[in-house]
């Protein structure tokens, strides 16, 4: 019987390829030294440094405002629209709606309810750290939506979240009390790390998260997960607020460096 080819039908490829999954991760390496107690971090980065920190303003011509923000392999994108008449009961003060969410790629191996629920707790804590920098007074019966999505996630997603959104605010042209920059901290066994990644989270005894406003002086947000004593506790608090400084410099240069090349066009 002669071969008949079916012409409807496209031809394959001659070798097909397995597609990695996303679920396969790589065994990881121990930070914790059990020989000498201290900690091995990956590319040889030290306790208190931050990974590569980019930022930028204007990515989304059609928003009010707009940043994108990462930290290593940590992304996000913030957007603004707003300020615009709100609709509800007469408020003095503008009316914060913070949507925190992840990409559909950020998170392959979060279920769907854990990771609605946890969009919905940063969501709310994003809105209270927000409030404190914006002056919302000044918009009377208004509301301003920010929108926050994390497009990778390896640890410190919400610290980079709300680092973004405040740049985004800021190119928003709003008025502010200041800018909010923010970093997480681990604790590995009796060493406090800056910045951990999430192989580092996975690891560690808890870990702390500040947003700090460095000209107010003031903190915006505390987020504190694990188990650790007050004396641990404190300390971490003040490594992040020490870090914030420096995450605090290179929001401020992004905000110059923009500025200087609108007034040049």
């Amino acid at each position: 019987m002669a071969f008949v080819k079916d012409r409807r039908r496209p031809t394959g490829p001659p070798v097909s390829v397995i597609p990695p999954s996303v679920t396969d991760k790589k065994e990881s390496q121990p930070l914790l030294s059990k020989t000498t107690g201290s900690i091995q971090r990956a590319e040889g980065r030290g306790l208190k440094q931050l990974r590569p920190v980019f930022t930028k303003v204007g990515t989304t011509p059609l928003a009010n405002g707009s940043a994108y923000g990462e930290m290593g392999n940590t992304k996000c994108v913030a957007v603004v629209h707003g300020p615009r008449e709100y609709k509800g009961d007469y408020s003095e003060d503008a009316v914060l709606n913070c949507e925190f969410r992840y990409d559909s790629v950020s998170q392959p191996t979060l279920r769907a309810n854990d990771k609605s629920a946890q969009e919905n707790e940063y969501s709310i804590m994003l809105a209270n750290a927000l409030s404190n920098c914006i002056q919302r007074e000044a918009y009377p019966k208004s509301v301003i939506d920010i929108v926050v999505t994390i497009l990778d996630d390896d640890g410190g997603a919400f610290a980079v979240a709300l680092t973004t959104a405040s740049l985004a605010l800021a190119h928003a042209g709003l008025q502010m009390y200041d800018l909010a920059a923010s970093v997480s901290v681990a604790v590995v066994g009796q060493c406090v790390i800056t910045d951990p990644t999430d192989e580092e989270l996975a690891q560690s005894n808890g870990h702390v998260t500040v947003g700090y406003l460095p000209q107010l002086n003031e903190i915006c947000s505390i987020v504190q997960e694990g188990q650790l004593s007050p004396q641990v506790s404190s300390g971490a608090i003040e490594q992040c607020i020490d870090s914030c400084a420096q995450m605090y410099f290179v929001i401020q240069e992004t905000l110059k460096n923009h500025n200087e090349a609108e007034a040049e066009q």
